[in-house]
């Protein structure tokens, strides 16, 4: 059971005095902004933002880009492994509270969220070049047409088309 009852914060591993987070994921700054680094008596409240993949980001110093579970996992968990993801163990994304969080591998991850609902498959991945109705299209192409041919169409590999026909991506469409 997670405990809301209490927010502890900490620095930011590498931010010792401009920058702190709390064991619920919340940040916070001491800087006033500006070219000479005024700090604040009272510090600042950080406002997050949201990335395409659902993950909460925010930007320090520089405009340098950090992911919440990250910064709480440093501070509170210890340093990250090269190569190993933090996992929310819950599955949601918008928890970083310091208890959900641990490291696992990437194929850990994967699992997580395959096991979740938060794996993103079809038009869910950011960078999708298609979607169900052109899956379909695809597959009835591929009757009378080669894949090669087909991939040049629709502006995708000729692996992709293969993938397609092989039943290993867009399997969820019928």
């Amino acid at each position: 059971m997670l405990d809301w009852s209490s927010e502890e914060w900490r620095p930011v591993p590498g931010q010792e005095g401009f920058y702190d987070v709390s064991s619920l994921g919340n940040v916070r700054t001491w800087i006033l902004s500006g070219k000479y680094r005024t700090m604040r008596k009272v510090p600042k409240l950080m406002k997050p933002q949201k990335r395409p993949d659902g993950y909460w980001m925010i930007r320090l110093k520089e405009g340098e880009a950090w992911l919440i579970q990250h910064l709480v996992f440093e501070a509170f968990i210890g340093e990250r492994a090269e190569g190993l993801h933090v996992r929310h163990l819950d599955g949601d994304q918008d928890n970083n509270h310091k208890d959900n969080l641990a490291l696992g591998t990437p194929t850990e991850n994967a699992w997580d969220k395959a096991r979740d609902g938060t794996l993103p498959v079809g038009v869910k991945v950011h960078n999708a070049k298609l979607d169900d109705d052109k899956v379909r299209e695809i597959r009835a192409l591929l009757e009378t047409m080669q894949g090669k041919d087909i991939a040049e169409i629709y502006g995708v590999s000729p692996g992709l088309i293969y993938q397609i026909k092989a039943g290993k991506i867009w399997r969820h469409v019928t």
